[in-house]
């Protein structure tokens, strides 16, 4: 494949993307007709269900399509959970370099690939640790000289 034909072709994945985020973002002002095929019937009882109208405009994004039926609505459920998980996994990825980026800077010749390793599971990850049953568990250990 030449270069032109690998941009044209990510071109289109790009158009691709926007109409899908287009119709995750906007999903009761979406024509149901341009929509893709397996969206259609699910955009139009989304778009005339008024409790879902009203749950739309009063729930962050995720939450509302978290709160759809999923046997209702599978497809649009689907294709709104891949366009939203974009945005979070794009969130970590920078994350994650610029605090790599900012170590490195600061400790350049003594950072080997294993502190790196470990400052950035450190600095990424969701856990807290408990301080207060590791300094116990370090005061019950014994260094031998």
């Amino acid at each position: 494949m030449r270069c032109s034909e690998n941009s044209a072709v990510g071109f289109l994945i790009l158009i691709q993307v926007d109409k899908s985020l287009q119709l995750v973002a906007c999903p009761l002002s979406q024509n149901p007709e341009t929509a893709p095929e397996k969206l259609q019937l699910e955009l139009i009882d989304l778009q005339s269900n008024p409790v879902l109208n009203e749950k739309f405009n009063s729930l962050k994004l995720n939450d509302f399509y978290a709160s759809l039926n999923e046997a209702a609505f599978p497809n649009l459920r689907r294709t709104a959970q891949k366009m939203l998980a974009l945005f979070g996994s794009t969130y970590v990825c920078e994350q994650t370099y610029s605090i790599m980026n900012i170590n490195k800077a600061s400790h350049r010749f003594q950072l080997t690939d294993q502190h790196l390793r470990s400052i950035l599971r450190t600095a990424t990850t969701k856990l807290t640790p408990d301080f207060d049953a590791l300094a116990k568990k370090g005061d019950q250990q014994h260094c031998s000289h």
